[in-house]
Formats: structure tokens, sequence, C-alpha cells
């Protein structure tokens, strides 16, 4: 009515719950980042036979929830593309099983004689950056299709020069390190869609 009311009184109680299904059933880890991959053939993450400083790069994201996920139109973006525009968006009919990896390269045709472990595989989607995972540091995300941040992941220079990925061991719960310092890894310099060993 245009009248102010400085506070409420005891008996004048407000309750607002919002529930957005979609933040609530997200269940996805960051696992694995190749951010630097190594300067000759063994950096070929890909495995297409050509070591490529942006197509070889890979984001590997695996689904920890209890039943399938639907990525459809979610899109990963990072802290230095301009408006957080998208790098990859996830297409119509990207469904990740419980359990199961996604790995989005930088580009290339990715090609493995394990098929990746099962994995759901594509490539960036939209720009000539790739994945963009710049050396220096930055900030990772995974966006809904309304832009509300879902998942992020930070990591610094160092783990950003490592010439081979960089891993959770173990694996989905520990800290990121580099893939080869491993036990587990057996001097691997990455694995994408697969676990450590």
């Amino acid at each position: 009515t245009g009248g102010y009311q400085s506070s409420i009184g005891a008996d004048s109680v407000f309750t607002l719950t919002v529930i957005d299904d979609d933040l609530a059933d997200f269940s996805f880890v960051y696992n694995e980042l190749h951010i630097d991959p190594a300067s000759d053939i063994s950096g070929d993450a890909n495995g297409d036979g050509t070591r490529d400083s942006k197509e070889d790069e890979f984001i590997e994201l695996v689904n920890t929830g209890s039943t399938a996920f639907d990525l459809s139109g979610y899109y990963m973006t990072d802290n230095t593309e301009p408006n957080l525009a998208p790098r990859h968006i996830f297409p119509t009919g990207t469904v990740v099983d419980s359990g199961q990896a996604i790995v989005v390269f930088g580009g290339g045709i990715p090609t493995s004689p394990t098929n990746f472990g099962g994995a759901v595989v594509q490539t960036a989607s939209e720009n000539n950056d790739g994945v963009g995972l710049g050396n220096d540091g930055k900030t990772l995300y995974v966006k809904n299709s309304d832009g509300l941040t879902v998942l992020s992941q930070a990591y610094d220079a160092t783990q950003g020069n490592a010439n081979q990925s960089i891993t959770r061991s173990p694996d989905l719960t520990g800290d990121f390190i580099s893939h080869s310092g491993v036990t587990a890894a057996n001097g691997a310099l990455f694995s994408p869609g697969m676990k450590l060993d």
C-alpha cells in the first residue's frame, strides 16, 4: 500500500523456500584436467596421432550421483572468457550414467583402443581455443542453461605447467596432483575417461 514498516512482529513469520531440481540433482566432480600436454607425441591425449597444445587438452567430469543425468544445454566456461561465454555447450542427448565420466577434448578426432573407458567423449564446440585451459591458472565453471554455476574448479600456474594432466588421487575424492606422481598410474601422463590405474 506504499506504507513502511521497520520490523516484522514476533508473531509474523514469513518463510520462502525455493527448490531448483536442476541444481539439487547435479552431482558431478572435476576429476582430471589436462592443461599442459607434453611437448612431444606423448602429449597426444586424444589419440589422433598428433600432439596439439589445444586439441589434446581435456576436462574430465564424473557423475557421482545415483542416477543418470542429462547435461543437454549445460555449458563450460571460465573466468577469463569475456562475459563467461560458453567454450563448450553439451548438445542435446548428452546423458551421463551414474558413475560414468564425460571427457571434453579441445579438438581433434578422439580415438582410443579402450574407448576412453566407456566415457561420453566430446570436443569443444564454441571457439577456436578449445577448452581453453591456460597455463597461468584460472577458474573453470559448469553452468546450466539459465547461466547458474553448478560446479567450479580453480587451478594454479604450477598445476598448469606440469607437462601432463592433474588428477584427483584417489579418484573423485582426493586432491589434484600430477598424474604420473600417483603410484597407481604407473608413469602414465593422463587417463581420460578411466581410473588412475
